[in-house]
């Protein structure tokens, strides 16, 4: 998450520009980026063969989307009511969000306002960059990525604190995962702290790191009889 401090004694000023993206939707996929300034949004669209009315399975169910599409189909809506299921989008948006605050004149096109386009063109470029914005790189390429980037997974430790399960781990966002033996039985996987206290009827505990991307560590064992 990108931001800044907005209230107390390091505030930083305000930004010239503040920058969003677009990208996956559940199963539909997009990819926008944009900037919005003090009077202008700037869109930059780098699939403009994509409606923006793509299919999404949960938004489709919704009462008011199946209403939208019925009168479009039946030709009951008007512009600007069509825009939306435009089969393509324009490369480049721009709005004068002071008196077009809907967002539904396009100015990217309109030579009066080409200094606008260009600056804030190069600041999304710019940001992008600056960012190393990996929604640029398609999924399948950078999950292959991810995987190939595998760090490795440090086991926890076990700990017994004042009756209490304690599982320090190296690996930093790990989440951790414990089960306990009674009676010769092992027990679920739990999320630690589920149900951390350490009770009589315990034998022994088994606990263990995982991160997404990153697989599981190794288990470590406590005997709890010793």
């Amino acid at each position: 998450m990108h931001g800044r401090v907005l209230i107390g004694n390091e505030q930083e000023q305000e930004p010239e520009f503040i920058f969003f993206h677009r990208a996956r939707m559940d199963e539909a996929y997009e990819l926008q980026r944009g900037a919005r300034g003090q009077n202008f949004r700037y869109i930059r669209n780098f699939e403009p063969e994509k409606t923006y009315a793509q299919g999404i399975d949960y938004m489709d169910e919704m009462p008011a989307m199946k209403a939208w599409r019925r009168l479009n189909a039946q030709k009951k809506l008007s512009p600007p009511q069509t825009n939306w299921f435009a089969k393509s989008k324009p490369i480049e948006e721009l709005y004068d969000c002071d008196i077009d605050p809907h967002n539904i004149q396009n100015l990217a096109a309109d030579s009066r306002f080409s200094s606008q386009l260009k600056k804030f063109r190069t600041a999304t470029e710019n940001w992008q960059l600056r960012i190393g914005d990996l929604g640029m790189v398609p999924e399948p390429v950078l999950m292959e990525t991810i995987n190939s980037m595998k760090v490795t997974v440090v086991a926890p430790k076990i700990k017994i604190e004042n009756g209490h399960l304690l599982l320090p781990c190296e690996t930093g966002g790990a989440s951790l995962t414990f089960r306990t033996k009674r009676s010769g039985r092992w027990s679920g996987w739990r999320l630690y702290p589920y149900r951390s206290q350490i009770e009589s009827s315990m034998e022994q505990i088994e606990a263990k790191a995982c991160r997404i991307g990153c697989g599981e560590s190794k288990s470590v064992i406590l005997d709890l009889q010793d």
